[in-house]
């Protein structure tokens, strides 16, 4: 597994555990006092490698290819303001790196790989799991997603693999806890952040935004990992029936001040704002969030609905969860960073 100790691979983690024996945790020298703590707390057989995907052969000198029957990547530059640079060399060319170490397993039975459904870029309206088409993107965080699923897709008639696809994901939805504060939480943010002052709807129109919570992506991705049935599959872990922006926008505002938001403002005149770097910071939501909220997709979960939805790893509906996402960001707003 790569992306030890991230908040997904440790809750991945937990949950794969009691299904395997040994298991390889990749992680960077930097992250191996804090890896290997995260290992001994929580009484887990693992063992942590250093290593980098970034280099030849993972950096390891150790031959464990040898031994591995599932594979995990998660290790990625999760950040929509990242820079070309570091995009291709940890996204795409780590990726790469990961597929050559994977392809001298002899022993692989499935690898899973986590891209995003955000690979669709500035595409509009239906996309479907096995679409990967080119046509712009927002940022270099989607441009180096994009292709690094293309080096995965190309390498499907050789690897045993299954791609998974989540949405916006958002803290558990039963406890609310999320490591890291992004997408979402900045409208969280500016809410609580004005007191019980009323804020406007941000334009009128209402595409889809799709967040999934953390505990449905764990075990979506612990359950494909072991089903033969998934081999060869992308699946858009993503909310078959999500709410539209002003819906989602009136849902938090609700929950956070207790009243409706007041009229509404232009698009344009907020876009204008937020390319101001003082109206960004007075707003508190990073330029780079905005098209999430106007873009129109939909995400199309057909091998969700076939192979996971029959086994009860469906995400529940954002208005039964809302509150508790809510609650912990109030509790812990003051604590936890904020990042794009």
């Amino acid at each position: 597994m790569t992306g030890f100790p991230g908040f997904l691979a440790s809750r991945i983690l937990q949950e794969i555990i009691p299904s395997f024996g040994k298991t390889y945790l990749l992680v960077e020298k930097r992250f191996r006092e804090r890896a290997e703590e995260e290992v001994k707390k929580r009484g887990w057989k693992a063992d942590v490698v250093v290593g980098d995907i970034t280099m030849e052969n993972l950096g390891l000198k150790d031959k464990v290819a040898g031994e591995i029957t599932h594979a995990f990547h998660l290790a990625a530059i999760y950040n929509l303001a990242v820079k070309k640079e570091p995009a291709f060399r940890v996204n795409v060319k780590g990726t790469e790196n990961v597929l050559n170490f994977l392809a001298s397993a002899p022993k692989l039975e499935s690898f899973v790989y986590f891209s995003t459904a955000y690979v669709a870029g500035w595409r509009k309206g239906e996309i479907r799991e096995e679409d990967l088409k080119d046509e712009g993107f927002k940022n270099w965080y989607e441009w180096s997603k994009f292709h690094a699923e293309k080096l995965v897709r190309s390498k499907m008639g050789e690897l045993p693999t299954v791609i998974i696809r989540p949405g916006i994901v958002v803290g558990d939805s039963r406890t609310g806890e999320i490591p890291k504060f992004d997408g979402p939480y900045y409208m969280m943010n500016l809410f609580a952040s004005t007191g019980k002052l009323p804020l406007p709807y941000i334009g009128r129109k209402t595409p889809e935004v799709n967040l999934v919570p953390v505990d449905f992506v764990v075990k979506a991705a612990a359950f494909l990992a072991q089903e033969p049935g998934a081999l060869g599959k992308t699946f858009h872990l993503t909310d078959p029936s999500p709410l539209g922006a002003r819906d989602l926008y009136g849902l938090f505002h609700r929950l956070i001040k207790g009243k409706e938001p007041r009229f509404t403002v232009p698009l344009g005149a907020v876009k204008v704002a937020l390319s101001i770097p003082a109206g960004g910071k007075l707003m508190k939501i990073p330029r780079q969030i905005l098209p999430y909220l106007y873009h129109p997709q939909r995400f199309i979960p057909e091998n969700s609905e076939k192979v996971l939805y029959p086994r009860g790893i469906k995400p529940p509906p954002i208005e039964t969860y809302a509150q508790n996402l809510v609650d912990f960001f109030t509790k812990n707003r003051k604590r936890i960073n904020f990042v794009i």
